[in-house]
């Protein structure tokens, strides 16, 4: 892969499918302007999230240089020069704002712009001081993907439940967290956070955050407004595939001391990919075969 675009860190992609989670649960997945409006509003957020991985970057090359893993990435390495990324950064934010304007110039809705910018602005403050604080740099990763759910309901201007937003909320934050125990583990990342972090506060952490988590999830199932907006009473019963997801999940990295990342375990584990799917699937029966 050349330089320039491991810089972007395409991979890293994937997180902003969360965009796409109004639209799904919205029962509007089928639906030609939401869905092309969506994509729009991801391919913003990619970009978006991209040159918020450049800035970073910039912001960590010294420290990258030294430690054992992070070296290897293009700047670090020497195989893009500081410029070259700064300059990455501007056609990244080009991009986003030029899609979020023709985004507007479909909707004529102005707030369409607010969740990038507001992502933006509070990773900036990330990578430059806020990452160094344990916990609130957990929260604020949170926050992107909850913003990332809200840009999605303004894209595809669907209603989207407040239980959608603290699900996405818990659930990245519970991740965020399972990626501090990997960290923990390896002992060779030099984040400044990491010294208010081990693992019995992490593991009791994540126990409670899958805990309520689930119990948010049996919730939302049941809360009239939710069946009345999907019209199904029988959400409920996909809620064993969360629990069983998230008690697999447990079981990798306190069983099992695995420290990958989310994306990665869901793809190699039989286990979390059958409860994946298996929830996926029985949702989408639900809302759009029933």
């Amino acid at each position: 892969m050349p330089s320039t675009l491991q810089l972007l860190r395409p991979s890293q992609w994937l997180k902003n499918l969360f965009v796409f989670a109004p639209l799904f649960f919205g029962k509007h997945l089928l639906e030609t302007t939401p869905f092309l409006n969506t994509l729009m509003m991801t391919l913003a957020f990619c970009m978006a999230s991209s040159s918020v991985y450049c800035f970073n970057d910039t912001i960590d090359l010294e420290a990258d240089k030294k430690h054992p893993k992070k070296r290897s990435r293009p700047l670090a390495s020497g195989a893009i020069t500081l410029a070259t990324a700064k300059r990455m950064i501007v056609v990244c934010l080009i991009v986003a704002y030029s899609l979020l304007f023709v985004l507007y110039s479909w909707m004529g809705k102005v707030w369409i712009f607010a969740p990038v910018t507001i992502y933006l602005l509070i990773n900036i403050a990330y990578s430059i001081k806020l990452k160094q604080y344990a916990i609130v740099d957990i929260f604020i990763i949170a926050v992107g993907f909850v913003l990332r759910v809200v840009a999605g309901g303004f894209a595809a201007d669907v209603w989207v439940s407040h239980w959608i937003m603290i699900m996405t909320f818990l659930l990245t934050l519970f991740l965020a967290l399972t990626k501090r125990v990997g960290e923990i583990i390896q002992q060779d990342d030099l984040r400044a956070s990491l010294s208010g972090y081990n693992l019995n506060f992490s593991y009791v952490s994540m126990s409670i955050l899958a805990s309520v988590t689930i119990v948010c999830y049996i919730l939302y199932t049941l809360d009239d407004t939710v069946i009345l907006h999907t019209g199904t009473p029988y959400l409920y019963t996909t809620t064993i595939w969360v629990i069983g997801g998230l008690l697999r999940y447990l079981q990798l990295i306190m069983v099992n001391r695995k420290n990958d990342a989310p994306d990665i375990m869901v793809v190699r584990d039989r286990g979390l990919a059958f409860c994946f799917l298996g929830w996926v699937s029985c949702y989408a029966i639900f809302l759009y075969l029933k």
